[in-house]
């Protein structure tokens, strides 16, 4: 035990100064480590931030031109993020808002001018059946002019009355079970004196196994009379105008074929434009709205019908195919 506490040993000490000069650097570079973070953190979060409230300013800045009435105005997208698909989409409705409103405005134009002209006829006309001496044989003319012209407002204003409610979606589609074959019968006879007017020749073929329509008689009427009409107006004397039917798919397929007129490549993609016209300058020998196909279109596409109107050109006829479902 004597040798065990005479055992040497080594006793190793630090002064206390140096000790705490070292904690204190460590602590100092801790601080600064944690500054720079910090600093860091602050930077990245400002882009952060900036990157995603810029654009939500810009689109902020376009509603309020949009509500103001700039509507040409787009949003530049230079990412590919969320807030980019955003920018795409209200891009996309500002385009839909600006286009609907440029038809809005060409439609009031459209109706008003069509409204005027029948409306300058008849004061013209009253006018001189008013205040002019005239023979019976232009008085009987100026009164007839009236009638049309009357005639002709009342057709508009029915066809615009009608296709606000199908656009509306506030149309009441018809349940009626309709022997589409004695229809056409019936139009075809109608319309036999206006054909023979110009010698036209109408005929009619129809399979016997057609299924009757589930429909409104008024809606269908006014979809194959404007065909037959049409047909009618750019078929010259002495044409021939072919209406066949057969069953297509659960439904009914008729094909109007006349050797008329045709239309041209250009103008195909218009016709159910509301008041376009192929010739505007044969209005006035031609009467017409150019609300007729978009009427059509308008009642067959709510009954889950279609129509398709081809022609190879100009002179060359055209062929009118409308599909309607039988909805049994």
């Amino acid at each position: 035990r004597d040798n065990e506490r005479n055992s040497p040993f080594i006793i190793v000490s630090v002064p206390y100064e140096n000790l705490n000069t070292i904690i204190l650097q460590r602590w100092g570079t801790l601080w600064l480590i944690v500054l720079l973070i910090a600093l860091l953190t602050l930077i990245a979060s400002s882009w952060v931030a900036q990157t995603i409230i810029r654009p939500v300013y810009t689109l902020r800045d376009t509603a309020v031109r949009l509500a103001q009435g700039d509507f040409s105005h787009r949003i530049k997208v230079t990412s590919n993020d969320e807030i980019a698909e955003v920018a795409h989409a209200f891009n996309e409705m500002a385009q839909q808002v600006e286009s609907m409103l440029e038809e809005q405005k060409a439609f009031a134009s459209n109706t008003s001018h069509e409204l005027r002209t029948p409306l300058t006829s008849i004061r013209l006309r009253s006018e001189a059946l008013r205040y002019e001496t005239l023979d019976p044989e232009t008085e009987q003319s100026y009164i007839e002019d009236i009638d049309n012209e009357v005639i002709r407002m009342t057709t508009l204003i029915e066809d615009l009355t009608l296709l606000s409610r199908f656009d509306a979606k506030r149309a009441e589609l018809g349940q009626s079970e309709i022997d589409i074959v004695r229809l056409a019968h019936s139009l075809t006879q109608r319309l036999e004196a206006q054909a023979s007017a110009k010698s036209i020749r109408i005929t009619f073929t129809a399979d016997e196994t057609l299924d009757p329509i589930i429909s409104s008689m008024n809606h269908i009427q006014i979809v194959f009379r404007n065909i037959l009409d049409n047909a009618i107006k750019y078929t010259g004397n002495d044409g021939q105008i072919d209406w066949q039917m057969r069953p297509h798919e659960k439904g009914i397929l008729s094909t109007i074929r006349d050797n008329g007129e045709g239309i041209e490549a250009e103008n195909l993609q218009h016709l159910f434009e509301r008041f376009y016209r192929v010739d505007q300058s044969r209005s006035r020998t031609i009467q017409g709205t150019g609300l007729g196909l978009p009427l059509v279109k308008s009642i067959l596409d709510a009954y889950g019908a279609w129509i398709k109107i081809e022609s190879e050109g100009k002179n060359k006829g055209t062929v009118v195919t409308i599909y309607i479902p039988s909805r049994k």
